[in-house]
């Protein structure tokens, strides 16, 4: 008997469908929520072919197609001596050929970088350097999109990999992050690649800051809050970029007192509680 062979083979949008997804979650079930996406499976059998057609959301029809990336590279060696490989999905496009390359999972993405050639990150860090503009009022450091770019970012070269320039600098500084998260702009600034303006967050989380001011208010006062590695710090410095933007430091300085005012503060409750004592005495 033939061993039925499963091979993904069309992939189509149903944006009138209301039909729940069919992914699944490990320890959650089936995920229900609505699909928009469609993938047509056709399955080799005895009988000829058959063609299974299943529905998702963007988040499961996303995970099903990076299914042909294959798994990520990364490999941990254990204490005792042993390999711990990362089972996550890739999160780059490495079919054909490409399935024999080295690829991540958004956890450890920052392997790119650590396994690039010797002052790559470094030229690289600087060619981007050279193409910021500033905005000095929120801080962000915006950056041009390559012509005819459909997503309207910024991109660089660097690891054998094109990355967006915002993703690159929080490679760099922060490393990977969560592989249910994505990297959501706090500026709201697209172009933006200072990596202070960007947080991993669910999906959900930034398509609801879509939507809500009150939310997207919050997490831009969050980035005004936010305290930059020391190599970050020195970095920019070096390359006079500023780390906030004006209109940050207002909102960090509403939240947080400086130390004069503080100070100020001490003294002025001092001499309330010695103006009580005199009083209480005197009665």
């Amino acid at each position: 008997m033939a061993k039925s062979n499963t091979q993904l083979t069309k992939r189509s949008v149903n944006k009138s469908a209301l039909i729940p997804c069919q992914g699944w979650d490990k320890g959650k079930g089936k995920c229900g929520v609505e699909s928009l996406y469609s993938i047509t499976y056709r399955v080799k059998g005895h009988h000829g072919d058959t063609a299974h057609t299943w529905h998702f959301c963007k988040r499961h029809y996303g995970k099903q197609v990076r299914k042909k990336y294959g798994t990520c590279s990364y490999r941990e060696r254990r204490e005792n001596g042993s390999l711990d490989n990362c089972t996550a999905l890739r999160a780059t496009n490495t079919r054909g050929k490409g399935r024999k390359l080295k690829g991540y999972c958004r956890r450890h993405e920052d392997q790119y970088l650590v396994t690039a050639r010797d002052g790559a990150v470094d030229k690289a860090l600087n060619r981007l350097a050279d193409s910021v503009t500033v905005k000095a009022e929120t801080g962000c450091w915006t950056t041009p999109a390559p012509k005819g770019s459909n997503s309207g970012r910024g991109v660089i070269h660097c690891g054998s990999r094109k990355w967006y320039t915002y993703r690159f600098m929080f490679a760099v500084f922060y490393g990977g992050h969560g592989n249910q998260l994505e990297l959501a702009h706090d500026c709201d600034e697209r172009t933006c690649c200072n990596p202070m303006h960007v947080t991993p967050i669910r999906p959900r989380q930034n398509r609801d800051a879509e939507h809500d001011g009150a939310l997207a208010v919050f997490w831009a006062t969050t980035s005004a809050l936010k305290t930059p590695p020391p190599e970050l710090r020195s970095w920019a410095d070096s390359h006079g970029l500023p780390l906030y933007g004006t209109e940050a430091t207002r909102i960090a300085e509403s939240f947080f007192p400086s130390e004069e005012e503080l100070l100020s503060q001490y003294w002025a409750d001092l001499m309330d509680e010695d103006s009580e004592d005199s009083t209480a005495l005197a009665s």
